[in-house]
């Protein structure tokens, strides 16, 4: 996609992430501390996904219009020449489908995510699994327990 895109379209929001995401642990918990800790979105409620936008073109070719144009040139940091006429072709976007990307997305995320996962994935592994000290000691290489 052009440096100055149609997947400016392909945005996020806050409340989403949090329904899907917030409480489930492990990575799902780390991206949605991602968002509140990363100075370029801590204090925003929607964010732009520029790669998610990309990939679901690549992966989902009906929700994105794809066209062969010249590459782009690059004459210095400043100065980008877009749709030159350049014998060197690529595929670009010209429109993308961000409602369909997002439910996509959504749908691969939350079919990535464990049946009945309502809370961080260790305390459901401490329920069903319960471990003695001893046995802890003996999987994670660690001589000593804190006394909580």
């Amino acid at each position: 996609m052009p440096a100055r895109s149609v997947s400016v379209e392909m945005e996020l929001s806050k409340q989403e992430v949090d329904q899907h995401l917030k409480g489930r642990g492990g990575v799902w918990d780390l991206l949605v501390q991602r968002w509140e800790t990363f100075p370029r979105t801590a204090n925003r409620e929607t964010k732009t996904m520029w790669d998610i936008a990309l990939i679901e073109a690549v992966l989902r070719p009906e929700l994105a219009t794809a066209v062969t144009v010249g590459a782009p040139i690059i004459h210095d940091a400043a100065t980008v020449e877009q749709f030159p006429e350049n014998p060197r072709r690529v595929t670009d976007f010209k429109a993308i489908d961000a409602a369909g990307m997002r439910r996509d997305f959504w749908e691969a995320i939350d079919a990535a995510i464990p049946k009945g996962l309502t809370k961080p994935l260790i305390d459901h592994a401490r329920e069903k699994l319960p471990l003695t000290a001893k046995q802890v000691r003996q999987w994670s290489g660690v001589k000593t327990l804190p006394v909580a």
